[in-house]
């Protein structure tokens, strides 16, 4: 996979943290209802990330689960609303439904007392149908499509709602709901409203795909009038929970130089080393799924090789059977997508993990090769491919924010092995 010419790695641009709730100019109400649930010292995430949403400035915000992002934004959007206006005035959306009733929760809990009204709409249309919405409510939640049914349905008046919020922009882009997002951003966003736009976007992820630069940038393109109105650009938040580190990890990278001469590299180096398992990770479900049809085509070097994978979309009973047959024996090569790290790997040895695509961003390669030489012994090492000059400069930027350098796989990798 090679990358746009645009593509970047996530840069930060705003590092302001107010230290403490009492300083952030929230609601009495509010406060109140924090010092109810014990959340009595903001995180990093929070510090950073609540003021500017308040100030209504566009925000995007790179942190792991974990961070406390998800009770930042709660905050900010509860503090946004005016309960005097009887309508919706925040629309979150989330990647799947578990998702949506954890953020509703977290808004009742901290806005009930508000006379705050959270809401979020089911997936299935026959429970949605039995459902009586209160006379208004301020803050509706779900996934994508159920969001867009229920505009469509109740005809969501894009003339109220003044904030957009996405949570897991990353998941969401794996589940391939961006389409919906960008249609529900044109629905509450309308053309015709982008000479004066009242609506203000924040979003949060966790890994970058170059699908979400895209998406973000679109969603979260300040207009010049708003950077006047709200006082400037597109706010850029970076907070990093684990410190990984690269120490002692035996990690180099091969030039196959074209995409289509990774799969024969990738035999080659399998049948060289003559590994007994191998871990191998794809950038997106469709890598991962083209090079399963590779490895299983008739003509494949490793056709009899028992080949696994494991992706997002799986549940968790079926990721454990997946997990069985590998440490069994009963599948030698196992396939992960993005995001998914070998945190997700429970066995004892691996003695090669593959970067079948390049590593998108900086925390992807982290947690790909930084978190395991403990885990998986001294004998594992980590090859990531690259394709041509274009992926070695990201590489190198890479090695510069990591203060690290790959060097290339030396000729008698069998002999390290």
């Amino acid at each position: 996979m090679t990358f746009p010419l645009d593509y970047h790695q996530f840069k930060a641009n705003y590092d302001h943290a107010i230290g403490s709730f009492g300083r952030m100019g929230l609601s009495p109400r509010l406060t109140e209802a924090l010092k109810t649930k014990t959340i009595d010292t903001p995180t990093p995430v929070q510090q950073q990330a609540i003021c500017p949403i308040l100030k209504g400035r566009n925000v995007v915000v790179k942190a792991e689960s974990g961070t406390g992002r998800r009770v930042a934004f709660a905050i900010a959007a509860l503090q946004k609303i005016d309960t005097r206006q009887q309508e919706c005035q925040v629309v979150i959306l989330t990647p799947d439904q578990a998702g949506a009733l954890e953020v509703v929760e977290s808004l009742k809990d901290l806005g009930g007392a508000m006379g705050i009204v959270s809401w979020t709409y089911p997936e299935d249309e026959e429970e949605s149908s039995r459902i009586i919405w209160p006379p208004a409510v301020h803050i509706v939640v779900g996934t994508p499509g159920s969001v867009m049914g229920h505009i469509q349905a109740l005809g969501l008046s894009s003339s109220s709602v003044s904030l957009l919020m996405i949570t897991d922009m990353d998941r969401i882009l794996l589940k391939r709901l961006g389409s919906a997002v960008e249609s529900i951003f044109q629905l509450l966003a309308p053309s015709t409203s982008r000479s004066n736009p009242k609506l203000q976007v924040a979003l949060y992820f966790d890994l970058q795909t170059p699908d979400l630069v895209r998406i973000t940038d679109q969603l979260t393109f300040t207009h010049p009038q708003r950077q006047e109105q709200h006082g400037g650009e597109t706010v850029r938040i970076f907070v990093r929970k684990s410190h990984l580190s690269l120490e002692r990890v035996p990690h180099y990278y091969v030039d196959v130089s074209r995409e289509e001469w990774k799969f024969e590299t990738l035999c080659d180096l399998y049948e060289l080393l003559m590994l007994p398992q191998i871990v191998v990770f794809c950038n997106t479900r469709t890598s991962q799924d083209r090079l399963i049809s590779l490895l299983r085509a008739p003509a494949s070097p490793l056709i009899d090789v028992p080949v696994a994978s494991l992706h997002e979309s799986l549940s968790t009973s079926e990721r454990a059977t997946v997990m069985q047959t590998y440490r069994r024996g009963e599948s030698r090569i196992l396939i992960l997508s993005t995001p998914l790290t070998l945190k997700h790997v429970d066995v004892a040895q691996v003695p090669l993990i593959l970067g079948y695509d390049f590593p998108l961003d900086q925390e992807v390669y982290l947690r790909r090769c930084g978190a395991w030489p403990s885990r998986f012994g001294r004998r594992s090492f980590f090859v990531s491919f690259v394709i041509g000059a274009e992926e070695i400069a990201v590489m190198r930027g890479i090695e510069e924010g990591l203060g690290t350098e790959v060097p290339e796989m030396p000729m008698n990798i069998a002999d390290l092995v």
